[in-house]
């Protein structure tokens, strides 16, 4: 039962904007926090008090600012936001709080605030990790139940109201070129035929089936932002996911989860994400309104 609830899905905010507003609440809070209740005998630390608790702040603010951008970007295949748990999120945060509970004891040491520094250093370990074990798990699970419950409902809600398929009908409309970023290489395709398009590195790869043939990808060197601008007078077409580019006419299904709404299209295993952002926007573009 525990273990299936650490596999559920788990939304990973993947802005940089957004993810560096946490380092800093994070870190504002610690600083306040010390500053205001001086817990670990910093209330006996008879130099500025101010600059000390400065420092606790500063190393927080590194440590999260580690684990929160800048191994993300480091190791992408563990921190995919598609492949996101609600386990890696525990294991983030208590790893995150660990490391933190190790410099302090460090930085504690160099200012006398704990006599030994191996004393110390499991004291705040066990301080911090027995705080902060228990408020974590649960606020993660309680957070994946709270968000799979919203989009589930709401991709639910698209699905009662039924799809619309625009477009459908016009299989005889013309062929488009999709254009590489040298301006040589081509692909001419039906714009019905686009099941949807995906950024991969410097690449874009494009997935399409005629009718009910096998699906096909082609691959051309330029930007997911280049693609959707030669696209933009289809009116099919959405860019859902800042990877992806989804032919509207194509969704068969919404389903949802924790880490937000996700498409599916026909003859095809992998699912779509949908950016939180855009949730109102695709509702707005598929749901039938009554």
């Amino acid at each position: 039962m525990f273990q299936n609830l650490l596999r559920r899905p788990y939304y990973l905010e993947d802005d940089d904007k957004k993810n560096w507003r946490k380092v800093l609440l994070i870190s504002g809070f610690v600083f306040f926090f010390l500053y205001v209740f001086q817990p670990f005998q910093i209330d006996e630390y008879l130099g500025n008090t101010f600059l000390l608790v400065l420092g606790y702040a500063g190393v927080t603010f590194v440590v999260t600012a580690l684990f929160v951008v800048i191994l993300p970007k480091i190791f992408t295949d563990f921190f995919s936001t598609e492949k996101w748990t609600t386990q890696k999120e525990i294991l983030q945060i208590l790893s995150m709080v660990l490391v933190i509970g190790l410099i302090n004891a460090l930085y504690s040491a160099q200012f006398g605030i704990i006599g030994s520094f191996y004393t110390g250093l499991l004291y705040f370990e066990f301080y911090t990790f027995s705080v902060a074990v228990i408020p974590v798990v649960f606020l993660v699970l309680f957070t994946e139940k709270k968000d799979a419950t919203k989009h589930d409902h709401l991709s639910e809600e698209i699905m009662q109201r039924g799809i619309v398929h625009q477009d459908q009908t016009i299989s005889a409309s013309p062929l488009i070129q999709l254009t590489a970023q040298n301006g040589k290489d081509k692909v001419a395709l039906h714009p019905q035929h686009i099941l949807y398009l995906k950024s991969d590195a410097n690449y874009v790869e494009i997935f399409h089936s005629a009718d009910d043939e096998k699906i096909e990808k082609e691959l051309l060197r330029n930007t997911l932002s280049e693609m959707e601008n030669q696209l933009k007078d289809q009116g099919r077409f959405f860019r859902c996911h800042k990877s992806y580019i989804i032919n509207l006419a194509q969704v068969e299904r919404i389903s949802g989860n924790a880490q937000g709404l996700k498409i599916h299209l026909p003859r095809q295993e992998e699912v779509i994400p949908v950016s939180r952002k855009n949730n109102a926007i695709l509702k707005k573009l598929l749901a039938v309104e009554k």
